[in-house]
């Protein structure tokens, strides 16, 4: 669908920052710019910011978030989506940093859902995290400074030695991308009580097995709080804020 945008109809003449951000996941829909409609094009100073990429499933999506535009419930589950208003990217505009969201609905390390057939880490390097697809060219990115993973809630709890396998071959491939990046290994905010403690305990042990083979740029964390008040007990765009 071809939408004409119209921007700044009520404000004066002057400069104007315009920021486009798809909300939903790379599976659902793409953004095209066709072009621009203006009185002239200013040049502007790249300014060199650090860059935070963020890795996990739905929750990271911002997916099942927001019901500013369709209520919970009244939807489908697409309808929910807000990246921008994440918990990635608002840490990232928090601390002046630009971001990467590395995320699918239902996927796992290990064990994905939702009839989803392989993992993250088979899907990792390929554009539009699809097997069938062109694989991205890391060579041509600027390596982030640090990268979040947060998968686990997909995986659930039947198969932990599979999970902790999985885990630490990803970081170890990882680390082969991004030689001097800090790797945040995040518990599920969405995790309740019994499965949080389960996975912190491996998500641990993760840490510490890979920094047993002298990888330092590694460490774990995990929230105080279950943030799970959206659709299909997903973080709300409130929750997202209070998480970040």
């Amino acid at each position: 669908r071809l939408n004409l945008i119209s921007l700044f109809q009520h404000k004066l003449t002057g400069k104007h920052h315009v920021l486009i951000c798809k909300n939903t996941e790379s599976a659902i829909g793409y953004v095209q710019v066709l072009g621009v409609r203006c009185q002239k094009l200013l040049s502007s100073k790249k300014i060199k910011k650090p860059i935070f990429e963020f890795i996990g499933d739905s929750i990271t999506c911002g997916n099942g978030a927001d019901s500013s535009e369709v209520k919970f419930g009244e939807g489908a589950w697409y309808d929910y989506h807000n990246a921008y208003l994440s918990y990635g990217p608002r840490l990232a505009r928090e601390l002046n940093a630009d971001w990467i969201l590395s995320s699918v609905s239902g996927i796992g390390m290990n064990h994905s859902c939702c009839g989803i057939k392989h993992s993250l880490p088979e899907v990792y390097e390929r554009i539009d995290f699809h097997k069938g697809h062109r694989s991205w060219n890391f060579q041509e990115q600027a390596k982030p400074q640090v990268v979040f993973i947060t998968l686990g809630q997909n995986d659930g709890d039947k198969d932990w030695k599979g999970y902790v396998d999985s885990y630490v071959k990803f970081i170890r491939h990882l680390r082969n991308k991004y030689p001097s990046s800090w790797i945040v290994c995040c518990v599920s905010p969405m995790s309740e009580a019994n499965f949080k403690l389960a996975i912190i305990k491996h998500i641990d042990a993760i840490v510490r097995r890979v920094q047993a083979d002298g990888d330092k740029q590694i460490v774990s964390f995990s929230y105080k709080k279950t943030y799970n008040s959206g659709y299909d007990q997903h973080p709300t765009v409130k929750q997202h804020e209070e998480m970040m």
